[in-house]
């Protein structure tokens, strides 16, 4: 159990196995740590989502954002950022109107769309009104759902990897900072799943260091498709779990 959450060990330990394996996946990729563990959370601890994750993911991204500082992108920072702010406004906005039911259900639909938009915008180049978009669409998705990533990671697609890294885990840490500072300005913080994002930490951080020294020795032609999969599947249980 954590906080108010009903959890057993077994549900914590497969909370903490997919905070590992998604910064496994993070450190590799430099995005996919919310499409593991974001899907893993909704089978077993669905009201988490999506304040663990964010809690979870802050001290992750805010290491990739200083070990890869060189490549930041400065410009597309700022550009990223005023976007995120007014879409995270409009998140934090709709989590007031909805059921928990029906949070699990956009979460769900944020996670095909984002599978669905990762695999048809491959090669897309991006420009600076794009990446605005995208980060509107992050401070949305990151605020409702924890999955502001898929956003920035289309963005920045076209880009070389240390400017990817570096650029993506700094508007991160900024827009998961903006994003729960507005979940709790709207009330919808609870002790429950901030205390599983902090029991979630160790294991995260033990696992982007685990991808780093990974890097360069696992192929990643069929990572990101088991990636993508593995979240459409966890997008599709959590609508079907809210619905029926």
């Amino acid at each position: 159990m954590a906080g108010g959450l009903e959890l057993g060990a077994a549900e914590l330990a497969f909370a903490m196995a997919a905070g590992f394996a998604g910064a496994i996946v993070q450190g590799l990729l430099a995005f996919g740590y919310a499409l593991v563990v974001v899907p893993a959370l909704l089978l077993v601890a669905p009201s988490a989502v999506p304040v663990a994750p964010l809690v979870v993911a802050l001290p992750m991204v805010m290491l990739l954002a200083y070990r890869e500082r060189a490549g930041l992108d400065r410009a597309g920072f700022a550009r990223l950022t005023a976007g995120r702010v007014p879409g995270t406004a409009l998140g934090a906005y709709v989590l007031t109107l909805v059921s928990a039911d029906l949070v699990a259900v956009i979460v769900g639909v944020i996670l095909l769309l984002a599978v669905a938009a990762s695999v048809a915008a491959a090669g897309v180049r991006t420009t600076p009104r794009a990446e605005v978009a995208a980060g509107f669409a992050s401070g949305i998705a990151g605020t409702v759902g924890s999955l502001g990533g898929p956003a920035l990671a289309l963005a920045y697609q076209d880009r070389t990897g240390p400017v990817l890294r570096a650029t993506i885990s700094l508007a991160f840490a900024v827009g998961v900072v903006v994003s729960l500072a507005a979940i709790a300005i709207v009330g919808e913080i609870r002790s429950g799943p901030v205390e599983l994002g902090l029991l979630m930490i160790p294991a995260t951080l033990l696992g982007l260091e685990a991808g780093r020294r990974l890097a360069g020795r696992v192929a990643g032609r069929w990572l990101r498709p088991a990636i993508l999969s593995f979240a459409a599947l966890g997008g599709a249980i959590a609508i079907a779990r809210a619905v029926l």
